[in-house]
């Protein structure tokens, strides 16, 4: 009995904390219709510049009359009459800001139902589904950090590989010197072989003249 309510216990807590992890962030901010209330997702290791990106295409998803628009002057990003069936059977309107430049950037989403904006205390019924929502947008920004960061790392292969290249260029240049120094090596000891058989005929014909030069010598003593 003690192990089943110890695990029922356990079982409750966890239950919780997920629920909690998962509950979406709920703010009221101000936007182009005023003090609104809002939801907010914090984006870790990807600018805003690729937020925005993501963004774009995420909204595009969801079959707005018009593709999504950035209004230059507030940063606003707009999607007008989207289709989220789970949110309301009828189309719905979609404002996004980007907060903060550089990484960890965050978003701010706003979520007109018509006539009222998507809050957790006027539609509890919906923060399950916006819940997941905002999860599968999150998703693709994490997957985006891991694109970005497996590009990286397959340039700093391309680099390394152009540097191996060249060494093993240098390598080969280094080999092809060290041979073309090996066969003049080769050809000075065949040089130095002749050369010194040639010096060795010299000494001898130099010892042969010494030898002829000497018994004319003695000859000319004997004339004398």
């Amino acid at each position: 009995m003690k192990n089943y309510l110890l695990l029922l216990t356990i079982l409750f807590f966890s239950v919780s904390a997920f629920a909690q992890k998962n509950r979406p962030n709920e703010v009221r901010k101000g936007m182009s219709l005023g003090v609104k209330e809002a939801f907010t997702v914090d984006i870790q290791n990807l600018d805003d510049k690729e937020v925005e990106k993501l963004l774009m295409d995420y909204l595009k998803e969801y079959k707005g009359r018009k593709n999504p628009k950035r209004d230059r002057k507030s940063g606003e990003i707009f999607t007008d009459d989207a289709e989220i069936p789970a949110f309301s059977a009828n189309t719905i309107d979609i404002y996004a800001t980007i907060e903060g430049k550089g990484d960890n950037p965050t978003v701010v989403f706003w979520f007109d139902l018509g006539g009222a904006f998507l809050s957790e205390d006027a539609h509890p019924d919906k923060m399950e589904a916006l819940s997941e929502w905002l999860y599968a947008f999150g998703r693709q920004t994490r997957a985006r950090t891991i694109e970005l960061e497996l590009e990286a790392e397959e340039d700093r292969l391309k680099d390394l590989n152009k540097d191996f290249d060249k060494l093993l260029k240098e390598q080969e240049k280094l080999e092809d010197t060290i041979e073309k120094a090996k066969q003049m090596m080769a050809e000075a000891e065949d040089g130095l072989k002749v050369k010194t058989k040639e010096q060795d005929n010299s000494q001898a014909i130099i010892l042969e003249q010494k030898r002829l030069i000497d018994k004319i010598k003695d000859r000319l003593k004997k004339v004398n």
